[in-house]
C-alpha cells in the first residue's frame, strides 16, 4: 500500500515572517501522522494556522498563553503580522489566473451576541474575513445550508457539505470558516511495496533544487508552484525533520515525472490540537475568549468544540481549471503532428467558448472601444509545440496584418469591407475568421482592436507575440508609399504575411512581449504583428480574442440572425447551455440577447 503525505508549506519570504506558521504546521503534521497511520494525509498549515490565529487573538490569560506557546510566538501582535503577510501572499496568487490558489475567511456569529469592536477590526482588516450573523439557536439547519453554500461558491464547488447538522447545536455561538482550494500519458509507477501500477504522469524538464541522501534511501526535489507562493513536499512522516534540515541541496536539470492525482481529505482536529498543549481553549470550564465577546455574553464560557479541516487538491502540470481543460482538448484532438501551429479545428471547444465571456476581457475592450455594447468574435487557438528537441515541428517566425492595407486606403467609403461582411453566412469557420480580419477596418480612422490571451507562461525563448510598435500610426502612409507590394501580396487579400526579404526593416523593428498565463495583449489591428518561432522546451498556447461594437454598420438584422443561429448550434455541439453555462454578459457578447 502506498500512503501519500502531502504538506503545503508557505515558502519563507523571510525567516521572521512565516516561522510561526511553519513550526505550527510541522507540529500538527507530526501529530496527525501519528494518529492517522496508514492513511493519506493532506494538510494546509497556512489554512489551519489562520483559523486558529483568529481564535488566538481573542484569547486571554492561560488560554492565550497555551496557544501562543504552540505557535512559538510571544504576542498576538506577531501572529497578526504573520496573518497579514500570508493574506498578502494569497492576494498576489489570486491575481494569477493559472494558479487558482484561493484562501478566504469568514466568521459566523450568533446574531444575539455582541462581539468586541477591537476583535472585529482585527478580523476584518488583518485576516480579511467576512462577518456574517446567524441564528444558531432557532435556525441551525438553515445556517448549515448557508455556510455550506458559501464554501461551495468560494471553492468553485470543489468542497461540498463542510458542515453537517450535527456540527451546529443550539448553544453554538461562533463558527470560523477558513477555506483553501487549489487547482494546479499513462506510464508505470513503482509503489513502495514493489507493485507496478499504470497511472497518469506529469512530465517536466526543468532546473530544480535537488538532493539525494543515500543513508535515508531517498531523493528530494523541491517543486515551487508559480510565484513561489508555496511548495509541496511528499515524504514519509519520520523523515520530515531530516528532509527539511538537509543542507546538501544543489540545482540540477531533471526529467521529472510525477503522478497526477486528486485528493480530498476531512479531519476533525480538536483532539490533535489538544495534544499540542492547546487544552483550555477546548474546555467549557477553562476557556477564556474575553477578547472576542463582550462581558455580558460571557456568562456561559465561549470555547472551541470542533476544528474541521476539509481540503481538496487537483495536481496536474497545467495549473488552471480553464487552461487544463483546454490544453487537454488540444492534445487529444491533435495527437503529435509534426506541425507547430494549430488553428481552425479547435475554434469550437467548450472551454474556448467559455473563455470568451471573461469579464476582464470585456472591460478591457470596452475601455478601448468606448462602449460596453460589444460582440465577441470566434477565432483560432495557437499552439507552438516545443522544438528544441524536435526540429521537425519548428515554426517560422512571422509578421503579418489581419487586414489589407491597400484596400483600407483605396476604399475610403468602406464599400469593399462592408460588402465582404454582408455576405457572411457563418456556415464555415472561414466566415468567422473573415469577421475577425475585416470589421475593425470597416471604419477608416477608428480604433481597431485585436487581442490574444496567453494560456501558458510565454517567455522570450518560447517565441510568442511580437509587433512593430506604433506602426498603426503610419500604416496608411506606408501603404501609399509601398503600392508596389500590393502586386506581390494581392490588392484584396485579407491576410498579409510579410516576407522578411521584402521588408527586412520591419523585422528589425519588431519587439517581443513576454507574458504570464492568463495575461491578455490588446493592440491596434493596423499594427504589424506576428509570432516568433518556439525554440524552447515548453509549448506556447494562446487564444485569439477580439470584440467589436454591436452597432457595426455591416451588422444588419439578417446577418445578426444568421450569426445568432450559428452560435447557438456551436454552443449546443460543445455541450453548453446558454441559460446555465453562460453569464448574462456571455449571452450578450455571443449575440444571443440584446
Amino acid at each position: 500500500m502506498t500512503v501519500i503525505h502531502l504538506l503545503l508549506l508557505l515558502a519563507p519570504l523571510s525567516s521572521s515572517i512565516t516561522t510561526s506558521f511553519e513550526q505550527f504546521g510541522l507540529k500538527l503534521y507530526s501529530t496527525v501522522s501519528q494518529n492517522k497511520k496508514n492513511e493519506n494525509i493532506f494538510l494546509s498549515p497556512a489554512s489551519i494556522s489562520l483559523a486558529m490565529s483568529t481564535c488566538t487573538v481573542g484569547a486571554r490569560q492561560e488560554t492565550l498563553n497555551q496557544m501562543l506557546k504552540t505557535f512559538e510566538v510571544s504576542s498576538t501582535k506577531q501572529l497578526i503580522e504573520t496573518a497579514e503577510q500570508v493574506m498578502h501572499i494569497f492576494s498576489i496568487a489570486n491575481q494569477d489566473k493559472q494558479i487558482q490558489l484561493k484562501l478566504a475567511n469568514c466568521l459566523y456569529a450568533q446574531k444575539t451576541y455582541q462581539l468586541q469592536e477591537e476583535y472585529l477590526k482585527i478580523i476584518q482588516n488583518s485576516f480579511k474575513a467576512d462577518i456574517k450573523l446567524e441564528d444558531f439557536q432557532n435556525e441551525g439547519a438553515q445556517a448549515v445550508q448557508r455556510i455550506n453554500a458559501w464554501v461551495e461558491q468560494q471553492t468553485n464547488n470543489l468542497i461540498r457539505n463542510l458542515l453537517s447538522i450535527r456540527d451546529v447545536i443550539p448553544n453554538t455561538r461562533l463558527i470560523i470558516i477558513n477555506k483553501f482550494s487549489k487547482d494546479l500519458t499513462n506510464a508505470d509507477f513503482h509503489e513502495a511495496n514493489g507493485k507496478i501500477s499504470k497511472v497518469a504522469l506529469m512530465h517536466q524538464r526543468e532546473k530544480f533544487f535537488y538532493a539525494k541522501n543515500n543513508d535515508l534511501h531517498i531523493q528530494i526535489v523541491r517543486i515551487p508552484y508559480k510565484n513561489v507562493v508555496e511548495q509541496n513536499l511528499a515524504s514519509q512522516p519520520d523523515l520530515m525533520q531530516k528532509l527539511l534540515s538537509h543542507q546538501n541541496i544543489r540545482t540540477e536539470e531533471l526529467h521529472l515525472y510525477l503522478p497526477k492525482f486528486k485528493m480530498e481529505a476531512t479531519f476533525e482536529l480538536s483532539d490533535m490540537l489538544q495534544q499540542l498543549e492547546i487544552k483550555d481553549a477546548f474546555s467549557s470550564q477553562k476557556a477564556n475568549f474575553a477578547g472576542i465577546i463582550s462581558e455580558k455574553n460571557n456568562q456561559n464560557r465561549l470555547y472551541i468544540s470542533k476544528v474541521i479541516h476539509k481540503t481538496f487538491i487537483d495536481v496536474n502540470e497545467q495549473g488552471s481549471e480553464a487552461a487544463a481543460v483546454l490544453l487537454h482538448q488540444l492534445w487529444e484532438k491533435t495527437g503529435i503532428p509534426e506541425e507547430g501551429i494549430l488553428g481552425r479545428t479547435i475554434i469550437w471547444t467548450r472551454q474556448s467558448l467559455l473563455n470568451r465571456q471573461t469579464p476582464a476581457l470585456h472591460t478591457a475592450f470596452a475601455a478601448m472601444l468606448g462602449t460596453e455594447n460589444l460582440l465577441v468574435n470566434q477565432d483560432r487557438y495557437v499552439m507552438f509545440r516545443p522544438t528544441r528537441e524536435h526540429p521537425a515541428r519548428s515554426t517560422t517566425t512571422n509578421l503579418h496584418l489581419d487586414m489589407n492595407p491597400w484596400a483600407h486606403i483605396e476604399y475610403e467609403d468602406n464599400s469593399r469591407q462592408l460588402e465582404i461582411l454582408s455576405k457572411l453566412g457563418y456556415d464555415s469557420d472561414d466566415d468567422w475568421i473573415t469577421e475577425n480580419n475585416e470589421p475593425g477596418c470597416a471604419r477608416v480612422g477608428e480604433l481597431h482592436v485585436q487581442g490574444v490571451v496567453n494560456l501558458a507562461d510565454n517567455l522570450e525563448e518560447d517565441g510568442g507575440f511580437w509587433l512593430v510598435p506604433g506602426f498603426h500610426k503610419y500604416l496608411a502612409q506606408w501603404a501609399a508609399d509601398r503600392k508596389d507590394l500590393s502586386n506581390i501580396y494581392g490588392r484584396f487579400s485579407q491576410f498579409i504575411m510579410i516576407d522578411r526579404d521584402h521588408i527586412p526593416e520591419l523585422y528589425d523593428a519588431a519587439c517581443h512581449i513576454s507574458t504570464r498565463a492568463g495575461s491578455a495583449i490588446l493592440w491596434d489591428q493596423r499594427t504589424i504583428h506576428g509570432s516568433r518561432a518556439n525554440r524552447s522546451l515548453h509549448p506556447r498556447y494562446a487564444q485569439i480574442c477580439k470584440m467589436f461594437p454591436d452597432d457595426h454598420p455591416a451588422m444588419t438584422p439578417e446577418r445578426a440572425e444568421k450569426r445568432s443561429r450559428a452560435i447557438s448550434t456551436r454552443l449546443h455541439a460543445a455541450d453548453i447551455n446558454p441559460e446555465t453555462d453562460l453569464t448574462p454578459l456571455g449571452r450578450k457578447l455571443f449575440g444571443l440577447t440584446t
